[in-house]
């Protein structure tokens, strides 16, 4: 599989994902690509804040995309106002948030599995 990335544009084997935020760091697997979405990018965004202090729900940044580029799934997030911000690990998939927590994450529906809290 090839992946490249220009910032909210993700293609794989030359198919194109227009993603609503920038990059940060993509896994892949045999049949899928995870990526995280760039918090730097969301969190400064003056409508998202005013979405957040109204009772919004927070970006899922962690999605799922398959071979042929069809969004599977966003994770679910460990907190209600957390985000991912680093892979772990892929097999098992494996992330860590914000709120330090090391998150196992099933790779089939985006459902965190067991998290740990690291602090």
């Amino acid at each position: 599989m090839t992946i490249e990335i220009h910032g909210n544009v993700l293609t794989i084997d030359g198919r194109v994902v227009q993603l609503d935020w920038p990059v940060l760091e993509v896994a892949e697997t045999r049949d899928k690509v995870f990526v995280l979405l760039d918090p730097d990018a969301y969190l400064g965004d003056a409508s998202y804040k005013y979405s957040l202090r109204n009772g919004g729900p927070a970006i899922r940044n962690l999605v799922a995309i398959s071979r042929d580029c069809q969004r599977l799934w966003e994770g679910e997030l460990p907190e209600g106002r957390d985000y991912y911000y680093q892979f772990s690990s892929t097999e098992p998939l494996q992330v860590n948030s914000f709120s330090s927590f090391l998150c196992e994450i099933d790779p089939e529906s985006g459902k965190i599995l067991a998290k740990e809290f690291l602090k």
